[in-house]
């Protein structure tokens, strides 16, 4: 939304989408006019290139093999109650196999 000119339209399509075919929205590009120019503008125009689909924990990038993809991560803290959870049988594995099939086991 923070890139969207009519976040009305966007929702309304986004909406339309999810309730007619139970699509779900994946923005594979964004940029803002202000990004094509040094100099300063006050009013500007955005771009947001958005595919509808499902794109469940299988799906990955449709990245172009020339693409430069970056995961970045940082320390987070669950507290106990994470730790709990990731104890029991089989549930790291299984989160481990998700982050895997989204990044298409590309490093970190």
């Amino acid at each position: 939304p923070d890139h969207a000119d009519s976040v009305g339209a966007l929702y309304i399509q986004t909406r339309l989408q999810r309730e007619l075919f139970g699509a779900q929205p994946l923005v594979v590009a964004n940029e803002n006019s202000q990004e094509h120019t040094a100099d300063y503008v006050e009013r500007t125009t955005s771009y947001v290139v958005a595919l509808f689909g499902a794109f469940g924990p299988g799906f990955n990038s449709p990245a172009r093999p020339k693409d430069k993809i970056y995961y970045l991560a940082g320390d987070v803290n669950f507290g106990r109650a994470m730790k709990k959870i990731l104890l029991r049988d089989g549930v790291a594995d299984r989160i481990i196999g998700s982050i895997l099939s989204l990044t298409g086991s590309r490093p970190l």
